[in-house]
């Protein structure tokens, strides 16, 4: 039963691991498409500027490779996406392409949060599968080795039979008178074995080192359970402070961006300011997406430690990633310029 709660719970976390992984493959095709335009305006402007003779051959010809780079880096993230699709997909099955966001943003919280790493792990060793599944193992062992130590005891065997024969008076021999007989014993049989060739050693010291097997098996659950459990507890203090500092770069993005648009009214900045300010926008919210997604599989890892992830949680997880009291104001274009089959 354990054996299967583990298989179970490490499938889930497995899907909910890729889930988020695919989510932040598109976010990264997203954020490599915003700096290919601002490569695109900025190689555009040093052209136009080179034949104006406003810059120099140098400077068009490294705002022309920025902007193969950029195209380069979009392609990149377009096959990291596929491949972690496919990942997913391997789970799921085929699935469906589509473009709509999954995760709203709330850039002032995380969706999940937990206590002190120390009241969660405190009945980590009584809760997780893993472990317990080990610890029946080890018992098991345990009572393997009594059961080999037996063969070189004495074995006490109470031994009784009973027999009954019964003769018709005419019998084969002509004048033969007929008898009845019945023959009953009941006695206490003692065997103690003295060598068995070596056999019985053999399995004795045998079961002994399956013993010791399953002790290191068990140590090594216990301690692939506390790891888990820490990776999932600092993922989920680290995506907080990721956060932060998303919604900050996310906050000064819209003011250059807005600075851009106004600057652009009065002629004193260019169309070059407010596409890259969009580039750093989409940069910040990519970031904070990536918080998100930390803090769900941080969270996912903690209840898989626990012995309590389950199919609640998925429903959980979904419901929060989708909280329509939360809006983004953002429109999120996901890769448009993508065949969905791979082309």
């Amino acid at each position: 039963y354990f054996q299967f709660e583990t298989t179970r719970q490490d499938l889930l976390l497995r899907l909910i691991t890729a889930w988020a992984e695919d989510l932040d493959g598109r976010d990264a095709i997203r954020a490599a498409q915003a700096v290919e335009e601002a490569a695109a305006v900025h190689a555009k402007a040093h052209e136009q500027g080179f034949g104006l003779g406003l810059f120099s051959k140098d400077q068009r010809d490294e705002s022309q490779a920025k902007y193969q780079q950029a195209i380069a880096d979009r392609y990149t993230a377009e096959s990291d996406w596929f491949a972690k699709h496919g990942q997913l997909e391997q789970l799921v099955g085929p699935l469906a392409p589509t473009n709509q966001d999954y995760l709203t943003l709330d850039l002032n919280k995380l969706p999940f949060s937990a206590v002190s790493y120390v009241t969660i792990t405190e009945q980590l060793d009584t809760l997780n599968p893993a472990i317990r599944a080990a610890q029946f193992a080890w018992l098991a062992a345990q009572a393997e080795v009594k059961k080999q130590e037996a063969e070189y005891q004495p074995v006490v065997e109470l031994v009784a039979s009973t027999g009954r024969n019964n003769q018709p008076d005419t019998g084969p021999t002509p004048s033969q008178a007929g008898f009845r007989s019945r023959v009953s014993s009941i006695a206490i049989q003692l065997n103690w074995p003295l060598y068995s060739g070596g056999s019985t050693t053999s399995k004795v010291r045998e079961s002994r080192h399956m013993v010791e097997k399953a002790r290191q098996d068990m140590e090594a659950a216990r301690r692939n359970a506390h790891n888990q459990a820490s990776q999932g507890w600092a993922q989920l203090r680290s995506a907080q402070a990721k956060l932060e500092a998303a919604r900050q770069r996310v906050v000064a993005a819209r003011t250059f961006e807005q600075a851009a648009i106004e600057g652009r009214k009065n002629n004193v900045k260019s169309f070059y300011d407010e596409v890259y300010a969009r580039q750093l926008l989409e940069s910040g919210l990519r970031e904070a997406r990536r918080a998100y997604y930390d803090n769900v599989i941080g969270f996912s890892k903690l209840k898989a430690a626990l012995g309590e992830l389950d199919e609640d949680t998925l429903l959980e997880i979904q419901q929060k990633l989708k909280n329509p009291q939360v809006s983004d104001p953002v429109p999120r274009i996901v890769f448009p310029n993508v065949d969905a089959r791979g082309g």
